[in-house]
């Protein structure tokens, strides 16, 4: 026991909180992005409800699910992309959170470039770097996160305008569930 106190002064219980702490936050993104509004009866007769995360609230047609039409990233696709995300209306901000592999797609792209930039105040909000890439309408902010490339959306992403208030997660007081 005393060599294992030299590799590291965290003490195991705090270990274990850290652990299940990103437990925790990886659950409650994930339930942000893909979860359904549901209500469940548990085995004790209390009733659990669950929100509805990102992917539900957002309509199912041509103007809200947009595809990159060329078939190579390339800077003159992306503006062209950025006109149909920004057609749909809102404010001339976008954040793009999307999977680790369109990330590093776009970091090889256009890192060089100067095109790319890492915008302060959304880095700070977000405490990472998050990028910016100016297109034909907007700002897109892009935020890698690890629950999309997990979930099958490496080359995908939710690019959302945070300045309007699309939902909110319903909770009751004294409940389970808390946003701090």
């Amino acid at each position: 026991s005393d060599i294992i106190k030299s590799w590291i002064s965290d003490k195991p219980l705090d270990i274990n909180r850290k652990l299940t702490l990103r437990r925790l936050l990886r659950d409650y993104e994930h339930q942000l992005l893909f979860g359904r509004k549901a209500k469940h009866a548990m085995a004790n007769g209390k009733e659990m409800y669950m929100f509805g995360g990102v992917e539900e609230h957002i309509p199912k047609d041509r103007d809200h699910y947009l595809s990159y039409k060329p078939s190579t990233l390339n800077w003159t696709g992306l503006a062209e992309f950025g006109k149909e995300v920004f057609e749909v209306g809102g404010s001339a901000e976008r954040f793009c959170f999307c999977g680790y592999s369109l990330h590093a797609k776009l970091i090889a792209m256009f890192y060089n470039s100067g095109l790319l930039q890492i915008d302060p105040e959304a880095s700070k909000e977000f405490k990472m770097d998050v990028l910016a890439l100016h297109v034909t309408g907007g700002k897109i902010n892009i935020v890698p996160t690890r629950t999309l490339e997990l979930n099958g959306y490496s080359m995908r992403g939710f690019c959302l305008d945070l300045s309007v208030p699309a939902y909110t997660p319903v909770t009751n007081k004294g409940w389970d569930m808390r946003v701090l």
